[in-house]
Order: C-alpha cells, then sequence, then structure tokens
C-alpha cells in the first residue's frame, strides 16, 4: 500500500519517508507548498524517493512525498501520484479501490479512468466530496492556488501531529478523524492544524 507523507522541514520529510518506505518504492513524487499553501515545484519520477535528492526547502514552505506500492505494471510517470485533472487539480492517495466500483465511478462520473486515484479526483472536482465511494482511502486534495484538504474512510490509515502527516503512526501522532474533509493549515509557529 503506498503512503502519503508531509513535513515542513527536510529533516521531518526523511524522518518519515523512511519510517513508510515498506509502504513501496515503486515510484515517488514530492511537491513544495509555498507559504500561501499554493504548489511551488513538483518533482515525480520512478523507484525510491532517494533523500540526497531532497534539498532544503524555505522555512513557511511544507512537503507532499508520496511512495507508491508495486500496484502496477505501468511503468510512465503518468501513473505516479498525484493524479491531476487540467492544470488545477492534483490527488494523491494511499489506498485501492476494487474493480466493481471503478466501474460504477466510470458510469457515474462518464469517464474511461481505469486508475482508482483519479477517479477520486474526478469525484473530487465534480462533486467536492469522496461520499459513497467503495474502497479503502486516504487523500490529500489540492488546486495549484489553493491550500491542501485531507480527508480518509474509516479503513485507511492517516496519522497527524503539529510535526506533520504520516500514513504509518509516528511517535506524538494521532489518527485523522475518518469521514470527513479538513482543510490543512500551515504556520511555523503552531505547525500543521486543521
Amino acid at each position: 500500500m503506498c503512503s502519503i507523507t508531509i513535513a515542513a522541514s527536510r529533516e521531518k520529510l526523511i524522518e518519515l519517508i523512511t519510517l513508510n518506505e515498506y509502504r513501496g518504492t515503486h515510484s515517488h513524487s514530492l511537491t513544495i507548498f509555498n507559504e500561501r499553501h499554493e504548489i511551488e515545484s513538483m518533482h515525480r519520477g520512478l523507484g525510491p524517493l532517494h533523500h540526497a535528492d531532497i534539498e532544503p526547502f524555505t522555512p513557511s514552505y511544507f512537503a507532499i512525498a508520496h511512495q507508491q506500492a508495486p500496484t502496477t505494471e505501468n511503468n510512465s510517470e503518468t501513473a505516479i501520484h498525484p493524479a491531476q485533472i487540467g492544470d488545477n487539480h492534483f490527488l494523491w492517495h494511499n489506498g485501492i479501490i476494487k474493480e466493481k466500483e471503478i466501474k460504477r465511478l466510470q458510469h457515474k462520473l462518464e469517464c474511461t479512468s481505469t486508475w482508482d486515484t483519479k477517479l477520486i479526483l474526478r469525484q473530487m472536482v465534480d462533486y467536492g466530496t469522496p461520499e459513497n465511494i467503495d474502497g479503502t482511502f486516504a487523500c490529500v486534495y489540492a488546486h495549484w492556488y489553493g491550500g491542501p484538504t485531507i480527508f480518509r474512510n474509516e479503513i485507511s490509515p492517516l496519522f497527524w501531529s503539529p510535526e506533520g502527516i504520516s500514513s504509518t503512526k509516528f511517535e506524538g501522532s494521532e489518527p485523522v478523524p475518518p469521514n470527513k474533509i479538513f482543510s490543512l493549515q500551515y504556520t511555523p509557529y503552531y505547525g500543521f492544524e486543521f
């Protein structure tokens, strides 16, 4: 199963990435958000996210890293998180939607994508909610010029503390409450809040 990690320093990000490496290293992405919670830069690649490739980022910035489990034979960057619709909508996903649900969502959303992450994103763009999706998911949804939101259902794990967010429990963290969408905020003084 994939992992999502969010941190506001290179050191914390590397700590959480290392904690989550067992979840998969088929591919990775690293997205940096600026102090206005806008996407500043994005990198996608096949294989693991090497710590040496993570440069320090500006104070008041934060990063989302995604490490993908080998759940696909697709070895192209088009299947690397985040899923993207247009220039403005992005979704990072940890979990899975079963084949029957994929077919239902394709019909409902009038699209042909078979990528479960893209289908969740399509529903978020069209309806603003992941409600009534049958599967397991913990997600981060963002606009290019709009702060990220986080949500999970009761099956897929996602933990948070003011220091960061992770698919794997870390010291001082607690579960993100399930079945609610939260606007993620970060300030250097208070850390992460929602």
